[in-house]
C-alpha cells in the first residue's frame, strides 16, 4: 500500500508470527489446519491507496476479500485468483483498470462479486460462466466492452442479482437470460449500446424482477410473455427504435406489397384478357366516350380495393394493439362478454383471447364491495385506465383511475385454485373489519377460478423506502429527522392497532419499508396486512400439510415462502429449522426494529448485505457495543439534527434494540412501541 491517511493497518507489522490480530484480518480453524488460516481481509471506505498485491492469491483458505471503498488502482492480478476458496470479493468503489482476467473462472465456488465503479476495461471472460455458485455479480459503472457472454443462464442456477449497467457492452441480449429462475432483484443492462429485439424469452423470469434495459440500441416490439407483459414503460425508455405497449410508440407493420404477376396465374391471364378487350375495342371502333367511362370505372374499383385493404390493416393493427395490453383488465374484459370481441386476422376471424373460443371462457366471477364509499361495479373497473404501480412475488399492482376520477389500487394475485372461495371470502371479511387511519383500507375483491383481483384505497406518495432511498427514476429529497420521527408513529400505530383490535390476534407478516406507504403529507400507511394468507389460499393446488397441534394458528395456516429481501426483516427464530412456524407478533416486532434502523442509518438492509456482508442488525448492535460515535453509523443526512438532539436519536435507537432482540419474550409489545414513538414525537 502506498497510502493508508487513516492508519487503519497500523498495527500491521511483517515480523509477527501470525497475522490473525492485524486490523481487518479475519483467521478461523480450518478443517485439517493446526492453527489457524486466514480467511477474512475487511477494509472499508479507509482511503487506502496502492494496488492488489498477487501475494494475496496464495492465502488458500481465504473466503472473503472487502477491499470497497478505498482509493486501489491498477489492474486486477490473475494470480488473485489463486485463491480458489474465495467465496466472496467485493471491491466496488475504486479506481481498479484493465480486464477482468479468465482466471476468474477458477473461483468455481465464488458466490458475491461486486467489482461496481471502477474504471475496468476489455470484455467479460467467457469463463465467468464457470462460476456456478454465484449468487450476485455486480460489475455496474466500468469501461467493459464487447457482447454479453452466452451462457449465463444456463451456468448462474443460483444467480439473485445481474448489474451489468453503465458499461459500454454491444451486440444482443443472449437469450438464455430468461432461464435465471432465482433472480429476485434486478436484472439491469441499463445505458449499455445493446441492440436488436428484446429476447421473448425474457418473459420466463420471475415475476418479482424488475427488469431495466433502458438506454440501448434496441429495436422491434416489445413482447408481451409471461413477466415482460407486466413491465411499465420504465424499462424500455431511452430506445428509439422500440415499439409497442408499454411505450407510446406505435409498431407499423406495412401492408405486403402486390405481387408480380406470373405468366400463366389468374392475375397475368386476367392482364392478358384487359389487354385484349383494350385492342377489340380499337378494333370495333368504340367512342372516346366508352373508352372514358372505361378508364373511370377502372379507377373506382382501384379506389375501392384500396379502402378495403386500409380498412382490413387498421382493423388489424387496433385489435392486435388491444390482444396486447397486458394487464388483468383487458384479459377480464374478453373473459367476461364470452369472448364475443373479435379481430381480424388474415382473412379469417377469430378470438382476441389466445387461448382460443369463447366456449373455454371460465365462469364470470363477482366484484365484491367491502367499503360502503366504494359504489363501483365490474364493468366500470374494466372499463377504466389501469398503469401498472410494480410487481413482486405476490403479483402486479395497477392504478386503476375509476369513472369518478377516483384512483385505487388493485393487485391481481393471479389464476388458478377455485376450491376455496369460502376460505378467501371469509379472510377478505376479517381483514375489511381492520380499520385505521395507519392502515391501508381493503375496499373490495374480485374472485372468479381464473382471476383473483384485492381493490385497496391508493395512497399516492410511495414508500418509505423510496422516500429514504430513492430509485433510478426519481432519486429522493432526504427526510427530515421529524418526518422520520412522524412516519414511524404512524406506522407503529397502525401495527399495533392490527395486533390488538381482534381477539384472534393478527399478525402482518411481511413488514418492511416498501410495505409502509405515505399519503401527500408524509402520512404513514401500512399496506398488505393478509396479504400471504390470501395468497396462500387463492393460489394453493394441493392441500398444504397442518403443522404440529402446538404451533396451530388462527390466522396463518403454514409459513409463507420468503423472498431474500424480507428475509432480512426476518426474526432469527423465523429463518431456523424446517419446522413450518407460524408467524407471531413477536416476529412483527422485531421486523419494526428494522424497520426504524433502517430509517435512522438511511441503509437498506439488501445493500447493507451486499456491501458489507453483514446485515443490519449485526452491524449496529456492534457498533453501539463498541461506543462507535454515532456518525459511524446513522444517515448523515440526520446527523447534524440528532447531534443537537442526542437524546431522542439515543431514545429510538435503544428501542430499536429491543426490539430485535435475539430473544423473542424480550421485543415490547408493538402497542408499547407505538407509545414511546409517540412520546418521542411530542418531546421539542
Amino acid at each position: 500500500m502506498v497510502s493508508d491517511p487513516h492508519s487503519a493497518l497500523s498495527n500491521w507489522n511483517v515480523s509477527d508470527d501470525t497475522p490473525c490480530s492485524w486490523n481487518g484480518v479475519v483467521c478461523t480453524n480450518v478443517p485439517g489446519s493446526t492453527f489457524p488460516r486466514v480467511t477474512g481481509l475487511s477494509v472499508i471506505g479507509k482511503n487506502l491507496s496502492g494496488s492488489i498485491v498477487p501475494a494475496l492469491g496464495a492465502l488458500d483458505a481465504l473466503r472473503r476479500l472487502s477491499l470497497q471503498e478505498n482509493n486501489l488502482t491498477g489492474r486486477l492480478p490473475a494470480q488473485l485468483f489463486n485463491a480458489t476458496s474465495l467465496q466472496t470479493i467485493l471491491l466496488g468503489r475504486n479506481q481498479l483498470t484493465g480486464p477482468l482476467p479468465p482466471e476468474i473462472g477458477r473461483l468455481t465456488g465464488l458466490q458475491t462479486l461486486d467489482i461496481s465503479n471502477n474504471a475496468l476495461s476489455g470484455t467479460m471472460p467467457h469463463s465467468i460462466t464457470k462460476c456456478t455458485s454465484l449468487q450476485t455479480l455486480v460489475l455496474a459503472n466500468n469501461l467493459i466492452t464487447g457482447s454479453i457472454p452466452s451462457g449465463l443462464g444456463a451456468s448462474f442456477h443460483s444467480l439473485e442479482q445481474l448489474d451489468l449497467s453503465a458499461n459500454r457492452l454491444s451486440g444482443p441480449i443472449p437469450s438464455d437470460l430468461g432461464k435465471l429462475s432465482s433472480l429476485q432483484g434486478t436484472l439491469n443492462l441499463s445505458y449499455n449500446h445493446l441492440s436488436g429485439p428484446i429476447p421473448a424469452t425474457l418473459g420466463g423470469l420471475p415475476y418479482i424482477v424488475s427488469l431495466d434495459l433502458s438506454h440501448n440500441n434496441l429495436s422491434g416490439k416489445i413482447p408481451q410473455d409471461g413477466s415482460l407483459g407486466g413491465q411499465g414503460p420504465g424499462p424500455f425508455l431511452g430506445n428509439p427504435l422500440l415499439c409497442g405497449f408499454p411505450l407510446s410508440a406505435v409498431c407499423h407493420v406495412s401492408p405486403p406489397l402486390p405481387s408480380l404477376p406470373v405468366e400463366g396465374s389468374p392475375s397475368s391471364m386476367s392482364s392478358s384478357s384487359h389487354q385484349h378487350t383494350k385492342a377489340a375495342s380499337r378494333k370495333s371502333g368504340l367512342s372516346v366516350a366508352a373508352i372514358v367511362g372505361i378508364a373511370v370505372g377502372d379507377a373506382i374499383g382501384i379506389m375501392m380495393a384500396a379502402m378495403l385493404l386500409m380498412y382490413w390493416y387498421s382493423k388489424t393493427r387496433i385489435c392486435q394493439e388491444k390482444v396486447a395490453s397486458p394487464t388483468a383488465f383487458a384479459a377480464m374484459k374478453s373473459r367476461k362478454h364470452g369472448g364475443s370481441r373479435r379481430c381480424f386476422h388474415g382473412s379469417s376471424e377469430v378470438s382476441s383471447e389466445a387461448s382460443g373460443s369463447p366456449e373455454k371462457s371460465n365462469e364470470q366471477g363477482e366484484l365484491v364491495a367491502l367499503d360502503k364509499g366504494f359504489s363501483s361495479d365490474l364493468d366500470e373497473l374494466l372499463r377504466a385506465s389501469a398503469y401498472v404501480l410494480g410487481k413482486s412475488g405476490q403479483g402486479i399492482v395497477y392504478k386503476v383511475v375509476l369513472g369518478s376520477g377516483t384512483p385505487v389500487a388493485v393487485r391481481r394475485l393471479g389464476e388458478g385454485g377455485n376450491q376455496k372461495q369460502k376460505e378467501f371470502e371469509s379472510e377478505v371479511q376479517a381483514i375489511s373489519k381492520v380499520r385505521h387511519p395507519n392502515v391501508v383500507r381493503l375496499l373490495a375483491y374480485y374472485w372468479a377460478a381464473d382471476e383473483k383481483l384485492l381493490i385497496y384505497d391508493y395512497i399516492s406518495n410511495g414508500t418509505l423506502a423510496s422516500a429514504l432511498h430513492g430509485n433510478s427514476k426519481s432519486p429522493t429529497k432526504a427526510l427530515t429527522w421529524r418526518e422520520r420521527i412522524t412516519i414511524l408513529q404512524g406506522a407503529a400505530k397502525g401495527l399495533a392497532h392490527i395486533h390488538d383490535c381482534s381477539p384472534r390476534k393478527h399478525v402482518h407478516g411481511d413488514i418492511k419499508t416498501i410495505k409502509i406507504l405515505l399519503g401527500p403529507t408524509r402520512h404513514a400507511h401500512v399496506a398488505d396486512f393478509g396479504l400471504a394468507k390470501l395468497i396462500s389460499i387463492a393460489t394453493e393446488s394441493e392441500k398444504v400439510q397442518p403443522p404440529p397441534a402446538h404451533l396451530a394458528s388462527t390466522n396463518w395456516p403454514s409459513t409463507p415462502r420468503v423472498s431474500n429481501s424480507s428475509r432480512l426483516y426476518r426474526a432469527p427464530e423465523s429463518l431456523v429449522g424446517e419446522t413450518a412456524l407460524m408467524p407471531s407478533q413477536k416476529w412483527d416486532v422485531y421486523a419494526f426494529g428494522v424497520v426504524i434502523l433502517e430509517v435512522l442509518s438511511g441503509r437498506a438492509p439488501s445493500a447493507q448485505m451486499a456491501s458489507l456482508g453483514i446485515d443490519l442488525v449485526a452491524w449496529i448492535r456492534t457498533a453501539v457495543e463498541e461506543a462507535q460515535p454515532y456518525e459511524t453509523f446513522i444517515d448523515p443526512n440526520i446527523a447534524p439534527t440528532t447531534s443537537a438532539h442526542p437524546s431522542g436519536l439515543s431514545t429510538l435507537l435503544d428501542l430499536a434494540i429491543a426490539c430485535t432482540s435475539p430473544s423473542p419474550d424480550l421485543r415490547p409489545r408493538m402497542k408499547a412501541v407505538a407509545e414511546a414513538i409517540t412520546k418521542l414525537a411530542k418531546s421539542p
